[in-house]
Parts: structure tokens; C-alpha cells; sequence
């Protein structure tokens, strides 16, 4: 009888523990060209997400590639640490460095097509990496914008 109660008790356990569900990507919010530091344009962004478990998380990494006019322009650094709360949205906030390199062939020298065209479209690809309860969930991300050519200059 005592072997019956402990053998239940350890399959009631397992069966009430699940593995957490991956978080939702909802969108990308305020896609804005920031400052330029170290010959590098920066590009800011908040990825907006939603957490389903009722457990909280934290941010692990991000593998994100920024396109512009469809030419790869960089990758989104990340390095601020986000806590990420349970059952609720949340926002990452993102960060990429635009390389030099693009900037002087793509967008310097493709300043009258941006000029006819008023706006850029951006692509942001990749997977953002979070940890619940030490398990890594990857939420991908897929998201194109357009940024004015005002916000450019």
C-alpha cells in the first residue's frame, strides 16, 4: 500500500508538470533611426511579445538580421536585460548597429531613388532566445516596416 500511494504521487507530479509554451511574437513598435556613433547608424526598435505561462522568464539573446530594400544592413545587438512576466505582454527592446559599408553604397548613393520613393521598407528576421524555468524557448520573428525618408536626414 505505501509503494501504491508513492508510485501515484510520482505520476500525479510528472503529470502536472509541462514544459512551458514558446512566447507569441505580436509585433515590432516604434521602428526609428537613432543616432550615429562610431560611423555606425543605429536603428531602434520594441519587439512586442506575449508570455502564456504562468511562470516568469528572462531574455537570453537575440539572432536578428535587419534588411533594407532587401540588402542585408546589420544585426540587432542586444544587451539590455529583460525580465519577461508571466500570462502578460511584454517588450524587448532592440537595438542594431547599421554597418558603414551599407550605408555608403545602399543609402548614400541611392539618395534620389529614396527621394522618389518617400519610404524605406525594413525587414527584421531571426529568433529572439528567452529562459523559463531554465528551459531556452526561441520566439521567431518576422516583421517588415517602412521607415519615412525624413526620419533618414
Amino acid at each position: 500500500m505505501k509503494y501504491t500511494f508513492f508510485f501515484i504521487s510520482i505520476l500525479l507530479i510528472f503529470n502536472a508538470c509541462k514544459k512551458p509554451q514558446a512566447p507569441i511574437f505580436i509585433g515590432i513598435n516604434n521602428l526609428k533611426i537613432g543616432k550615429i556613433q562610431d560611423g555606425q547608424l543605429m536603428l531602434t526598435a520594441d519587439a512586442h511579445c506575449h508570455n502564456p505561462n504562468a511562470m516568469k522568464g528572462k531574455l537570453t539573446g537575440t539572432d536578428l538580421d535587419i534588411s533594407i530594400k532587401g540588402k542585408s544592413a546589420g544585426v540587432v545587438n542586444q544587451t539590455e536585460l529583460v525580465k519577461i512576466p508571466a500570462n502578460a505582454d511584454f517588450i524587448i527592446p532592440l537595438e542594431a548597429r547599421l554597418s558603414s559599408s551599407f550605408l555608403s553604397k545602399n543609402l548614400l548613393g541611392g539618395v534620389l531613388s529614396f527621394l522618389q520613393d518617400g519610404k524605406v521598407p525594413v525587414h527584421i528576421q531571426g529568433d529572439v532566445t528567452i529562459k523559463i524555468v531554465e528551459i531556452p524557448l526561441k520566439i521567431p520573428v518576422d516583421h517588415t516596416d517602412e521607415i519615412s525618408l525624413k526620419d533618414l536626414l
